[in-house]
């Protein structure tokens, strides 16, 4: 998996000599690049995310277990992982990344 992030520009900008069409592109631009950064990151929090269920229900012998497991992380710690049917499917995405290397 690649963890890589967009790294923020290194470059500055002196504002005052900007007009307010400049000013507004330019805003736009930054805007642009941290909805790209933000998009990244979700995307990589989503690969943990499948990869740590996917790892967590392989040490349980049963689904019954693990259910018993997750029940408990949310009544005991108050920790959200979501429904059945979507921890269900983000063990599967992460069974199918560890399968094929992702």
């Amino acid at each position: 998996m690649n963890t890589n992030l967009v790294q923020p520009s290194k470059q500055r900008i002196n504002l005052s000599r900007l007009t307010e069409d400049q000013l507004i592109a330019e805003l736009d631009n930054i805007n642009e690049q941290a909805n790209t950064q933000i998009e990244r990151i979700e995307m990589q929090a989503a690969l943990w995310r499948w990869r740590i269920l996917w790892e967590l229900r392989k040490r349980f012998k049963s689904d019954k277990l693990f259910g018993q497991y997750l029940s408990e992380l949310r009544a005991e710690r108050g920790i959200y992982i979501g429904t059945g049917s979507v921890v269900n499917r983000e063990i599967h995405a992460g069974r199918f990344c560890e399968m094929y290397k992702i």
